[in-house]
């Protein structure tokens, strides 16, 4: 009996096309991203994470910043040292998400690598200027540049993946926070 079940299920159509759907299902699901997609993760993450120490150890202690007349809408200082790190891990995914999805042409791959570098950049940069040498005007200037390189980044990351796209939008509208405050302090202070 189970020789028959063997011998039906071979020559039934339905048996075929579900063996077919699974493979290809399988296949999508093993070559959407790397095979050892979570040590990628962890690279993406620690990677973006250790681009944020480095602007926090670039920036230096935050006294330039109590120094001044501040805006309303300031949030707390412990508010940013919480913060930054869980942006920084969510551009780590969102980079992922992003950079190592297998169906990506290498062009467009290229690109977005490259606006996301920019920004991160320019964004380690930021507080070198802001909070250890106190330019402010020069500081409000580049971050307006973080802003623009990140709607951009963040319009690549929505188009390509939803989830990264999502996650880079909460860093860009906490960035437009840090240009209200920036701009605020740079008027209120020269």
């Amino acid at each position: 009996m189970v020789n028959n079940k063997t011998s039906n299920n071979k020559n039934n159509p339905s048996s075929k096309q579900n063996e077919t759907n699974e493979t290809r299902t399988s296949t999508r699901r093993n070559h959407l991203y790397p095979e050892k997609w979570w040590l990628w993760l962890i690279v993406s993450i620690l990677g973006t994470l250790a681009v944020g120490g480095i602007a926090r150890l670039l920036g230096g202690n935050m006294d330039h910043f109590n120094a001044h007349i501040l805006p309303p809408g300031v949030v707390p200082r412990w508010v940013f040292g919480l913060a930054w790190p869980i942006l920084y891990t969510m551009l780590g995914i969102s980079a992922f998400l992003v950079f190592f999805k297998k169906t990506q042409d290498s062009r467009t791959l290229r690109a977005d690598i490259i606006w996301f570098s920019i920004n991160l950049f320019l964004n380690m940069i930021w507080p070198l200027l802001f909070y250890r040498f106190d330019l402010l005007i020069i500081s409000c200037i580049l971050i307006g540049l973080i802003v623009i390189t990140a709607i951009i980044t963040n319009y690549r990351f929505y188009y390509r993946n939803l989830a990264a796209g999502i996650l880079y939008s909460i860093y860009t509208i906490w960035l437009c926070y840090a240009l209200y405050l920036n701009l605020a302090i740079a008027l209120l202070n020269t």
